[in-house]
């Protein structure tokens, strides 16, 4: 594969690190920021497209349906004593899986839903402080939760 050079600027205590651990593992410090970006670029390119979706929903710009409604769609019984919205993005996302991976990733929403505190007649309270990571695989699939208060952001890669 052919390779770029790519020139950027870091704090003096990373490049050391980066210095001593290819010593220790006499590697060059090229390999280890290679290693660094195939590691991290696509968990970095996430979680940007979380805060980008959840954005989105904030102001209005995507259409989102009820988790309930999402579920029933797809012929998933579970109930929710809270409203969650789904995007838009999120549910073609869902249409684009096959119904045995569809039905589990729908099921974990609901699980994570229940950690979200329930407010009676309003679903969630105002100013709600909570915040929820959930990253974990589902059937090959890269499933992502992020709960930020009263916004659930849900993102499905393979």
């Amino acid at each position: 594969m052919p390779t770029n050079i790519v020139t950027f600027r870091t704090s003096q205590e990373n490049k050391t690190r980066i210095d001593v651990l290819a010593e220790r593992t006499g590697k060059s410090s090229s390999f280890i920021y290679n290693m660094l970006i195939d590691e991290y670029l696509g968990k970095l390119e996430e979680s940007f497209d979380l805060i980008i979706a959840r954005e989105a929903v904030k102001a209005g710009r995507e259409r989102t349906y009820s988790l309930e409604s999402i579920a029933k769609a797809f012929g998933y019984e579970g109930g929710s004593s809270v409203r969650i919205e789904v995007s838009e993005s999120v549910k073609k996302m869902l249409d684009g899986l096959d119904d045995q991976i569809r039905s589990k990733v729908v099921a974990r929403m609901f699980e994570i839903e229940s950690l979200v505190p329930k407010v009676p007649s309003t679903g969630v309270s105002e100013g709600l402080s909570l915040k929820v990571s959930v990253d974990e695989k589902i059937e090959g699939h890269r499933f992502v939760c992020d709960i930020d208060g009263d916004v659930a952001t849900f993102l499905v890669a393979k």
